[in-house]
């Protein structure tokens, strides 16, 4: 498998770089970092057409990458970092280096087979506002990356089934975390939104999976706060007249009687 790393030089003068092999690491909601040391898994497997390279004024250099899998290697993505770190500048005991890393996705096909957990669902209780933030916590259980993403649908009490999706796809390393987050807008009203939260995933190449979990939030727009006063003298008025309605109900047999 072969690739290239570019090089590119915007200042006015020549610039000499040293190309190294770094090591990847994954962290949770999609970072990335790139040491500088090697990786013991590529040992031996990595091979850079020129660790030094002299990039012109204004100008890109392109550097040869070879990669060699042996046979039998997991059908998966395997990402390969690499450090460019320009020669020292400045004068007397301070020296200035701006070090780069590059990070290489090498894909192996074939068959995968993921695992995404679905770590939690997080949403207030209740809202006093026109919009419900709602965030969905996964987690890749799997040996292989995973690609995942989502959407919710939701409904108030006077209103419609909407759907509104996370932003994007995400890939997921394996047994790190990642967090899918949106914003949906119930509309005018109050009372309570139900909110049903789906992840999808590839768990092969060729079938997708879906997890989903339901919950519901209190909701109130701000416009209906002036109402309130008023829903709950309603109500108080309507219990009475029931009480009253009751009383009479239980009297009538007594006043029947001869």
């Amino acid at each position: 498998m072969s690739t290239y790393v570019r090089v590119g030089n915007a200042s006015s003068r020549p610039l000499t770089v040293a190309v190294s092999i770094g090591r990847v690491g994954f962290g949770d909601d999609g970072r990335a970092t790139v040491s500088d040391q090697p990786d013991p898994s590529l040992a031996g497997r990595v091979h850079l057409g020129e660790t030094t390279l002299t990039v012109p004024a204004g100008s890109y250099v392109q550097d040869p990458v070879a990669v060699s899998f042996p046979a039998g290697t997991a059908p998966d993505d395997y990402y390969l970092g690499l450090v460019v770190t320009p020669r020292a500048t400045g004068s007397g005991a301070v020296k200035v280096v701006t070090r780069l890393a590059a990070l290489i996705d090498l894909d192996v096909p074939g068959p995968r087979h993921s695992l995404i957990r679905l770590r939690g669902v997080h949403l207030p209780a209740w809202v006093l506002g026109g919009d419900v933030p709602v965030s969905m916590t996964v987690e890749n259980a799997g040996r292989s990356f995973a690609t995942v993403w989502g959407e919710i649908h939701y409904r108030s009490l006077f209103g419609a089934e909407k759907v509104a999706a996370f932003p994007g796809r995400f890939v997921v390393a394996p047994g790190r975390q990642r967090t899918l987050a949106v914003t949906v807008h119930p509309g005018l009203g109050a009372g309570p939104v139900h909110i049903d939260s789906i992840v999808f995933y590839n768990r092969t190449p060729s079938a997708v999976a879906e997890i989903s979990r339901t919950a519901t939030v209190w909701w109130i727009d701000p416009s209906y706060l002036p109402l309130i006063p008023f829903g709950i003298a309603a109500a108080g008025v309507a219990w009475r007249l029931g009480r009253r309605r009751a009383r009479r109900q239980q009297m009538a047999p007594a006043l029947a009687r001869p």
